[in-house]
């Protein structure tokens, strides 16, 4: 498939879908889910960072700014955490504007729209210090190929140092619901710093509307987490 295929647009609200998928929870072990949607948190009780996590905006950068196209697989390595993609043609990752002023995390450069799913890849974000908890914000961008009302969503996983799955999140709305298309904060803790690297895409479409995530503002801590 060839990116210049899609064309974006954010489409407007219809009926609602209800979309379930075991993806959504969390397997056995300590690591546990937590999706922000309009400033509520709903999280494990007792479960918080102690301290404000380390945030990579892909606007600035220990240098200073960050251009468009800007390559940033070692750009912020001084503060914990490295980039690159996987299943992707260019293996690497970049920052790319949504909006004026504002770099979002992509597979692609310019002109390129910063929107991706599974089926272009998915960034992975490596910590030098394995992580507590690690957050993405994300938008879900339903494209020109509509076919059916979309189902598939944005994700987060993350995974330990042994490559094994610690827990997957959605992207909380559905479509239809009047938050859908705004930014989501996905989000993932464990009770023990194990998350060795997290990787976020959309999921693959199948036989539905794609539907391509937009990233951003990834935030991590490694320290304890504390009770409320």
């Amino acid at each position: 498939m060839k990116r210049s295929s899609i064309a974006l647009f954010i489409a407007l609200p219809v009926l609602p879908l209800v979309f379930t998928s075991a993806c959504g929870e969390p397997p056995d072990g300590d690591a546990q889910a937590v999706v922000e949607t309009n400033g509520a948190i709903s999280s494990p009780p007792h479960k918080v960072p102690n301290l404000g996590p380390t945030l990579v905006d892909f606007d600035t950068s220990p240098s200073g700014a960050v251009a468009a196209g800007t390559l940033v697989d070692t750009t912020y390595a001084s503060q914990g955490v490295t980039f690159t993609c996987v299943s992707c043609s260019s293996g690497h990752a970049y920052a790319e504007p949504r909006a004026v002023g504002n770099n979002a995390v992509t597979l692609f450069t310019p002109p390129s729209p910063p929107g991706f799913d599974a089926r272009f890849g998915a960034v992975k974000s490596v910590f030098a210090t394995p992580a507590t908890s690690v957050s993405i914000q994300a938008i879900a961008v339903p494209t020109a190929e509509y076919v059916v009302n979309p189902v598939a969503k944005p994700f987060l996983e993350a995974f330990d140092a042994s490559n094994n799955l610690l827990v997957k999140v959605l992207y909380q709305p559905d479509y239809g619901d009047a938050n859908y298309g705004t930014a989501q904060t996905l989000t993932v803790t464990s009770s023990t710093a194990s998350i060795a690297y997290v990787v976020f895409s959309s999921q693959a479409p199948g036989n539905d509307t794609p539907v391509l995530g937009v990233f951003d503002n990834l935030r991590f801590y490694s320290g304890p987490l504390v009770g409320l």
